[in-house]
């Protein structure tokens, strides 16, 4: 694949390998033909060792990139060391490799292979494969971090909204006009009138408050009138405030003339009520 890196060691410049394959291109007639223009004699004669070795690296590179390049393993399929001369534009760069161990022709095959480059490099189609999985490895990474944080946003914000939620709904309770009877305490709740018989407290407060009414009589006109109320009209918070404003404000019936009784109770309730006493002058 083009574009792909294969590793080289940084301490590669100083391999005895290396200064082995320069050693033998630099003797080489051939060689000074082929890295220069007109010169006959070998590279040693016009540089240096140390150039050399350069020379030898960049082919190295040329070398071990076509075989990231263009094989599964590392073996050149008929081929031959010439044909690694032909790669680098360097004669005899094939043969030299060889003798370094770093290559080695296979005549029955017709392959060069270059031992151990699978532990160093690998196919570019297996480069892929990794690439591909090291893609997807940091895809799921990151959306499953993505998820996380999502889900821990979307749940605050719906604790968020359920509090928001509670603190309205609070809110709209207390500021209601009128509260409905059930949000009342029990103690406060109305309640129709069902008392069947008259209290003492009643009855004390009926004749200290009002003696010309007869107490029985006023609580059974009282008790009929509020138990055919309907609806929220028969119902009150304190009965007892209720009979008290009852009493006071209750007209006493007039007196009949075939009613004595009637009339001897209006003459005895006057008669003891200071209010109608002579005041001494």
């Amino acid at each position: 694949m083009a574009g792909d890196w294969i590793k080289m060691r940084p301490s590669l410049l100083t391999s005895p390998k290396v200064n082995g394959i320069a050693r033998i291109l630099e003797d080489s007639l051939d060689v000074g033909c082929a890295l220069t223009t007109g010169f006959r004699g070998p590279m040693s004669e016009i540089v240096t060792r140390n150039v050399m070795r350069n020379v030898t690296v960049a082919s190295l590179l040329v070398i071990w990139g076509a075989a990231n390049e263009h094989t599964d393993d590392g073996v050149f399929r008929n081929a031959d060391l010439s044909d690694l001369d032909d790669m680098v534009g360097i004669p005899g760069f094939g043969s030299a490799m060889a003798a370094v161990g770093w290559a080695k022709f296979d005549p029955e095959s017709s392959s060069v292979s270059l031992p151990n480059f699978s532990e160093y490099n690998t196919c570019g189609r297996d480069r892929a494969k990794e690439k591909n999985a090291e893609r997807q490895r940091r895809f799921r990474e990151n959306h499953n971090a993505k998820s996380n944080v999502t889900h821990n946003v979307t749940n605050n914000d719906r604790e968020e909204e359920r509090r928001e939620e509670k603190r309205t709904t609070q809110g709209l309770r207390l500021n209601l006009p009128h509260r409905v009877e059930a949000e009342l305490p029990a103690e406060k709740r109305a309640s129709r009138f069902a008392l069947g018989q008259l209290p003492d407290d009643w009855a004390a407060f009926c004749r200290s408050e009002r003696p010309d009414l007869d107490p029985d009589e006023t609580f059974h006109r009282f008790a009929d009138y509020w138990r055919a109320r309907p609806g929220k009209d028969g119902r009150k918070l304190d009965w007892a405030a209720t009979w008290r404003n009852w009493c006071r404000n209750e007209r006493y019936p007039p007196s009949r003339v075939d009613d004595p009784a009637s009339t001897r109770r209006l003459m005895d309730a006057i008669a003891s009520d200071p209010r109608f006493q002579d005041v001494p002058s």
